[in-house]
């Protein structure tokens, strides 16, 4: 009798999860915007995977005698000022772009959350200190908070990650605190606290759980503004250095010929639009696929 109830129950397991999996389907099918923000992030790490395999051309090696060339059968979106294919600098352009957001929002989010849950968690001086820490971070623009960081830590790829993942703190911290303080009234809580369980079982296994959903949707929205930051600080000269791809800086290289080719800034303007776009509606969709009355609506 046991193992015929595990079956049934087994079963049911199966039943609700396919029906959830339905609806979460249903869900995102009705969501044009977030069927396009799917397809192009997909589009983007899929690039940013294969770009060694895809690439038409060395991203580091031109020819001067192709130097500006408008787009042609050879280069189909074109040549940059020293002659290297522009499609294949915009290739290697998604690599470097999709682990500057990812690695800078990780960090970001990683640091954030430790620092919003014990605040919450445990309130008192904690709270007050840690708030008092990031009010001080939320002074600041990010972009300028991110432009006064590498500054003192100097040009580079790893210590743009560093600064934009700094400057993105304070959003992930308040987001956790404020997530947290909601959940920790709850019963379930209460209970763990009730037989003893320790302060790091609580927030790992009770208090983040049930937290996860507006992080994770501030982290998709988060990666298009860490590429975006970086596209900034690049374009000004302190983030990715030439010869390395990397759109800001391709902007940068080709604001000079924009009057005598304008395809130079033009194809990494769009490219870097549009990846931004992706997540961002990806990252609204997520936003609503998480919310109970937008998914009783289904």
């Amino acid at each position: 009798m046991a193992e015929s109830g595990d079956t049934v129950n087994v079963e049911l397991f199966d039943e609700r999860s396919k029906g959830e999996f339905r609806r979460t389907l249903g869900f995102i099918g009705r969501s044009k915007s977030t069927v396009v923000g799917l397809a192009l992030t997909g589009m983007f790490l899929f690039v940013a995977i294969t770009a060694p395999w895809i690439a038409p051309y060395d991203p580091l090696e031109g020819d001067l005698r192709d130097r500006l060339a408008p787009p042609s059968v050879e280069h189909p979106l074109g040549n940059d000022a020293t002659g290297r294919d522009l499609l294949s600098r915009i290739i290697y352009g998604a690599r470097t772009s999709m682990w500057i957001g990812l690695t800078a929002t990780g960090l970001a989010m990683l640091v954030g959350i430790i620092l919003g849950v014990v605040s919450a968690f445990y309130g008192g001086m904690w709270d007050m200190t840690l708030m008092r820490l990031v009010d001080v971070l939320l002074t600041f623009p990010p972009l300028i908070l991110a432009i006064a960081l590498i500054s003192v830590l100097g040009k580079g790829t790893n210590n743009l990650i560093l600064a934009v993942s700094i400057s993105m703190v304070p959003i992930f911290a308040r987001l956790a605190r404020g997530t947290v303080l909601a959940v920790k009234e709850n019963d379930y809580v209460m209970a763990a606290q009730s037989v003893g369980a320790s302060d790091w079982r609580i927030m790992t296994r009770h208090l983040l759980p049930n937290s996860w959903g507006p992080v994770i949707v501030q982290a998709t929205l988060g990666i298009g503004m860490a590429v975006l930051a970086a596209a900034s600080l690049s374009f000004l000269g302190l983030g990715v250095q030439p010869p390395d791809p990397e759109w800001g800086s391709m902007l940068s290289q080709a604001r000079e010929y924009i009057r005598y080719a304008p395809h130079f800034i033009a194809f990494p303007g769009a490219v870097l639009a549009l990846f931004v776009l992706g997540f961002n509606l990806m990252g609204d969709g997520l936003r609503d696929l998480l919310d109970p009355k937008l998914r009783r609506q289904v």
